[in-house]
């Protein structure tokens, strides 16, 4: 019985774990994507037009 839980959670870590590292990844990029488009538009407001 013991067996069947470990693997139970074994393949639960194994699907967690790439959701969360994935979620970790895209709230990094979106803190630096804010912080350079905050800068950009910073230094040059004539480029905002462009999105």
């Amino acid at each position: 019985m013991m067996q069947v839980a470990q693997m139970k959670y074994l393949l639960l870590g194994m699907l967690v774990t790439p959701v969360m590292t994935m979620f970790m990844f895209e709230a990094l990029a979106g803190a630096l994507r804010a912080r350079l488009r905050a800068s950009t538009t910073r230094t040059k407001p004539a480029r905002r037009n462009r999105g």
